[in-house]
């Protein structure tokens, strides 16, 4: 049996908290009820589910369970239960981003030392991803990532794949 601890609220601008199981494998994150009715009332988990069936190689993480729970007279909990996108490679991960698409407040203020030598966890954003294609093409590299162009084309293509859905 896995436990469900290791507690932290999230990096975001929701007021989510976090719980990851001691296998590090499963997340729980909290949901807002505008989250859940997206998923719920508005079919979009339907979609997603297709969506994951038919794209094993799908960027988005996998969702196991999505749960609304009260206990007593308490305001009822939503959260949902997924893969730990990171899980056992946390020690191999050079740079995080959460991506939106959008620069509008959307970066990470860090010395640029660490965005060429790798932030690891620290989650960087859409102008950090902008600044370190620059600091690239600087060095005479053509992309912001060290990737072979057959992997990078499969990225890109699922990328766009993952964004329709979305």
């Amino acid at each position: 049996m896995t436990g469900m601890y290791n507690f932290r609220t999230g990096d975001g601008k929701s007021p989510a908290f976090f719980f990851f199981s001691d296998n590090q494998l499963f997340m729980l994150k909290t949901m807002k009820e505008s989250e859940f009715d997206i998923l719920m009332k508005q079919g979009f988990l339907l979609d997603y589910y297709k969506h994951i069936n038919s794209n094993p190689d799908s960027l988005l993480m996998k969702i196991y369970g999505i749960y609304k729970m009260q206990i007593a007279n308490s305001e009822p909990v939503i959260f949902l239960i997924t893969e730990n996108m990171v899980g056992l490679d946390k020690e191999r991960i050079k740079r995080s981003f959460d991506l939106k698409g959008s620069i509008l407040g959307r970066i990470e203020k860090i010395p640029l030392y660490r965005l060429k030598d790798g932030t690891g966890l620290q989650v960087l954003k859409d102008q950090n991803l902008l600044a370190l294609k620059e600091l690239n093409e600087k060095e005479g590299k053509d992309r912001a990532f060290d990737i072979d162009k057959v992997t990078l084309k499969k990225l890109i293509d699922q990328m766009n794949s993952d964004t329709e859905l979305l």
